[in-house]
């Protein structure tokens, strides 16, 4: 059998897999949040219940688990040729909704088990997007939050400090600031500041269609969300970027729909 020595705890049988027959490599890691705060065992048992599964389970408290072998392709991705290249982890939430953040003792944990699958896979030094990536990176989904987003080439260059390669080159320059978002980098779901409700006011005034005046106010709810993201939708945004936060590319498009902000 084949899974990380990191693991700690097996999380049951899943029969949502394929064989090892399926496979045709080992040379992707996808990333995942639970939507939720759960240990690895009842991650597995949600995943069964929807016809899923996954290769490992990381707890809110950093405990790592097993489930699907390595070696056979794991039903986690919504993407079958993706699925019988890949790794898939799912990493707890440590709070529901807003930016659905993960623990610290998750990431480090998620950190030192991305490590060893990219070093006993011989994966060589970890690239984003090309032998790691994120689930809404390959299926139309809100997979993983904002938090796991923001940390993703921060989990990549401790990973490969790790293996030793050091970080690994960026494929794309870092975001530049820009003075109306926050130091995050980006306003989403639960942000409470005046600037929120610029975009809101503005989303409603311009795009009346599909803003409801409950998005109204200065605080980032669902329905400024549903509004944002039927706007990065529209104006055909890639579909990592459509995830209903405000960041720089999102910002550019509503610039260039006359936001004077």
């Amino acid at each position: 059998m084949a899974h990380s020595p990191l693991a700690s705890v097996y999380i049951g049988k899943n029969k949502n897999c394929s064989g090892p027959g399926y496979r045709t490599g080992k040379n992707l890691i996808v990333l995942h949040h639970m939507s939720g705060i759960l240990t690895p065992t009842q991650c597995n048992n949600a995943l069964r219940s929807r016809r899923g599964s996954i290769h490992y389970a990381i707890g809110n408290d950093g405990t790592i688990g097993w489930g699907i072998d390595e070696n056979e392709v794991a039903w986690h991705a919504g993407n079958w040729p993706i699925n019988q290249r890949s790794i898939g982890i799912e990493i707890s939430n440590s709070a529901i909704g807003g930016d659905w953040p993960i623990s610290n003792a998750a990431l480090n944990s998620t950190i030192r088990v991305v490590a060893d699958i990219a070093k006993r896979n011989n994966m060589g030094k970890l690239v984003n997007g090309k032998n790691i990536g994120y689930h809404s990176m390959y299926a139309s989904t809100a997979c993983p939050g904002p938090d796991v987003k923001g940390k993703f080439q921060y989990i990549i260059d401790e990973a490969n400090k790790i293996n030793g390669g050091g970080p690994a080159p960026q494929p794309t320059p870092p975001t530049p600031k820009d003075k109306f978002l926050p130091a995050k980098g980006y306003w989403g779901p639960g942000d409470n500041d005046k600037r929120v409700g610029q975009i809101a006011a503005f989303m409603r005034r311009v795009f009346p269609a599909y803003t409801s005046a409950k998005a109204l106010g200065p605080i980032y709810g669902p329905y400024l969300k549903s509004s944002v993201l039927e706007f990065q939708k529209r104006t055909r945004m890639a579909k990592v970027d459509q995830d209903g936060c405000v960041g720089p590319k999102t910002l550019a498009k509503l610039r260039g729909h006359g936001f004077p902000y």
